[in-house]
């Protein structure tokens, strides 16, 4: 016991003290990085004149006989090993149906081989004070190891047996998934992650490049063992592949190591096809993602560019960084935040790819200043490639760059990080050491003139919040087109999922035939004769947690309706008067003592309770018709359609199919609320219109309030004012 004890001990100690090692290495390449661009400290920013030239360090390149590239850069500064493997296998490469794979694939090959499994590749990585980490890119995947000089030969045969090797078992691909489900789940419902994954998807269109490479949970349970399989066996192939080293290695031994550990890697004879670049388009777009109860709106605008090749990136990479790059006086950021206050950031970044890119343009702001910041935001984009950029502005931004580039590049790990694009879709390390000349040569008028290349007069934009509010801020820049969150399809180059959208023109005019019927059958023009209604009764309420064999009693309701777009629901309750309001075009409110603006949950039930009005605006074409799939009922199946109202609330009518009169009213919901359904039962005329006498409420199965009506009257006299949201103290 006492020996192994001190075998623990050893093997901890060993580990910190190379762990220790890695970290002395780190903070001594820090030092030399200070002392090489400013001994003796800055004490101002220095001009372009007057930076450093950056010193390429010596890149050796060879292939093995099977195609593998090998690059190599020799830095004896510390004794520690940096190895990447680029594989041309990103998410470019995915089925469509099974988006999500290379990540999945990458994510399981430490996860057992055929030598290790995946605790004995743990407990490697460990023993030997390395780390091991995986990325997916969009042409490339990359398998990263870092460790000591002294433990290269180890560090070799681990890098090679996981990407040679990998046996993807059933109960690993599992825990996989589940990871990846959740890290999806967890990432997209940060809304500015969401909007700039919507975002890839509409400038991107159909192609790949769109897609969320993580996948989605559809996808993601499409995959099995056979299918990872199957594409490591295609892609993973030495032709076309890249082993950068860099580190405390001789020539020789690198030499070795890449042969010994990758030469018997087979080559293929067929290199999987990527599909060609994507369409370039000529309309703007707002799409706006609604997210119920929103206080911020993230914002995304973007257009698509030329891929990493363009003759000029360089000058549209410093025209971008005026417009936002990473320095605070950028145009973006002076106006957006410093000059308005309106945001706390405000950028851009353009992303490039083997065969496009994509500038974008990000900020978050408040919900009551969206349609000011897109404003700004799109009058800054569209400038920066009408005239040129002042030349003090223009300095600005290549110093800035130029200074990013060298410190970036002074370690291993980043020069590592900037060779790889160099040489994986440029012109080799020579574009490193000529970067700074490069961005210095850029004058106002190339800059102007590579940014007028770009779609900037037809960016696409998309904002994620409360649509409800954000909508007319922004309707008079152009058509919008709203999506519920939980509808967003990502798959989609519309992002409208198949259940929600409309996919072809046979399936719209069924669904209108539809809406005609069930028009016809609740009185056709006589709907159009009744100014107001007022309904009155009694019921139940059961606030949502609440259980509901103890409903709380209704005592009275009025329903009163305004044509074509005003309602207000008073309840007599025992814990006091509740009223709910929807004033027309203003935030809809809701009382219990103190007016305040509506919850979603209230937005639901006046969306699922008001048939009158949901009939009226489908008939004067203020909402969008679309098929939905039948409801599936214990009684049958019962056709329906949806309705889109301009501000992006959805709801989904169900109909009696011999009948044609309405049953269901169903208000998609959130995570947060769940989906509201108005049953509405024993039908009669009231002035030649069909109106329910029962209506019950439920959500998730749970009923909410159930209403009988004993009284109906039509075109009764009402007071206008009573849709407003009553005056307060604090609301004047």
């Amino acid at each position: 016991m006492k020996l192994v004890k001190r075998c623990a001990m050893s093997y901890r100690l060993l580990s910190f003290f190379k762990s220790l090692s890695s970290l002395a290495a780190l903070l001594f390449t820090q030092r030399l990085l200070y002392a090489q661009i400013a001994p003796g400290g800055l004490t101002s920013p220095p001009s372009p004149a007057n930076l450093p030239s950056f010193v390429l360090p010596t890149v050796l390149r060879w292939n093995l006989p099977n195609g593998l590239h090998v690059a190599f850069a020799p830095d004896h500064r510390q004794p520690a090993l940096w190895v990447d493997l680029a594989v041309p296998a990103g998410s470019v490469y995915d089925p469509p149906q099974k988006v999500g794979l290379a990540a999945m694939t990458v994510r399981l090959l430490d996860k057992g081989t055929q030598h290790r499994t995946a605790a004995q590749i743990a407990q490697q990585i460990d023993q030997l004070g390395a780390t091991f980490s995986t990325t997916v890119g969009r042409d490339y995947l990359f398998l990263s190891l870092q460790g000591l000089s002294d433990d290269a030969r180890s560090l070799f045969d681990l890098l090679s047996d996981v990407a040679l090797h990998p046996q993807f078992p059933p109960s690993e691909v599992a825990k996989e998934r589940t990871q990846l489900v959740n890290e999806i789940a967890a990432e997209l419902s940060d809304a500015s992650t969401l909007a700039t994954a919507a975002l890839d998807r509409l400038v991107y269109g159909a192609h790949p490049y769109g897609d969320y490479p993580k996948g989605t949970p559809e996808t993601l349970k499409a995959i099995r063992p056979d299918d990872l399989k199957q594409f490591h066996q295609t892609h993973f192939v030495p032709n076309g592949s890249t082993l950068f080293i860099v580190g405390d290695l001789p020539v020789a031994l690198a030499h070795k190591l890449a042969q010994t550990y990758f030469g018997s890697w087979p080559p293929s004879q067929q290199a999987a096809e990527a599909p060609p670049a994507p369409e370039s388009y000529t309309h703007s777009s707002f799409v706006v993602i609604h997210r119920p109860d929103a206080a911020q709106t993230a914002i995304s605008i973007g257009v698509l560019t030329s891929g990493y090749t363009a003759p000029n990136r360089i000058a549209a990479d410093v025209a971008a960084s005026v417009l936002g790059g990473g320095e605070f006086n950028s145009r973006l950021n002076r106006a957006i935040r410093e000059q308005r206050g309106l945001a706390y950031y405000a950028y851009c970044r353009i992303t490039r790819h083997r065969y496009a890119g994509s500038l974008e343009a990000v900020t978050l702001t408040k919900t009551a200043s969206t349609g000011e910041v897109v404003r700004l935001a799109l009058d800054l984009i569209r400038g920066i490639g009408q005239q040129p950029i002042p030349a003090k502005e223009l300095k600005e931004s290549q110093r800035y760059l130029i200074g990013s580039f060298f410190i970036r590049s002074a370690t291993p790990r980043g020069f590592l990080t900037a060779l790889e694009p160099a040489l994986l879709y440029g012109q080799g390390p020579q574009e490193l050491a000529d970067y700074a000349s490069q961005v210095q040569a850029v004058t106002p008028q190339q800059a102007e003139e590579a940014m007028a290349h770009l779609p900037l007069a037809h960016p696409i934009v998309v904002l994620v919040g409360n649509a409800p509010a954000i909508v007319p801020q922004i309707r008079s820049l152009g058509s919008v087109a709203v999506i519920p969150e939980n509808q967003v399809d990502l798959l989609s180059p519309t992002l409208q999922s198949a259940v929600a959208s409309d996919t072809t023109p046979s399936s719209r005019a069924e669904a209108k035939a539809l809406f005609q019927e069930v028009w016809q059958a609740h009185g056709g023009d006589a709907l159009k004769s009744l100014q107001t209604l007022q309904l009155k009764g009694k019921g139940s309420f059961s606030p949502p947690g609440l259980a509901t064999n103890n409903p709380l009693p209704i005592s009275s309701f009025t329903f009163t309706f305004q044509a074509p777009d005003r309602m207000r629901m008073d309840l007599q309750t025992d814990f006091g008067p509740v009223s709910i309001g929807v004033p027309g075009d203003a935030t809809p409110w809701f009382s219990l003592g103190v007016p305040q603006d509506a919850p979603a949950i209230v937005v639901q039930i006046a969306s699922a309770t008001n048939l009158l009005h949901l009939l009226l605006a489908a008939k004067e074409g203020k909402e969008t018709i679309r098929s939905v799939p039948d409801l599936k009922t214990d009684a049958g199946s019962l056709p329906g359609f949806a309705l889109t109202t301009p501000q992006g609330q959805t709801v989904q009518l169900y109909l009696d199919p011999q009948t044609h009169l309405v049953q269901r009213i169903v208000a998609p919901g959130t995570a947060d609320n769940p989906t509201i359904t108005a049953t509405l039962k024993n039908y009669h005329s009231v002035n030649g219109v069909q109106l329910p006498q029962q209506i019950t409420v439920t959500q998730d199965k749970a009923t909410l309030m159930e209403l009988d009506i004993t009284d109906s009257q039509a075109n009764v006299k009402v007071d206008d004012t009573i849709f407003t949201k009553p005056k307060t103290a604090s609301n004047p």
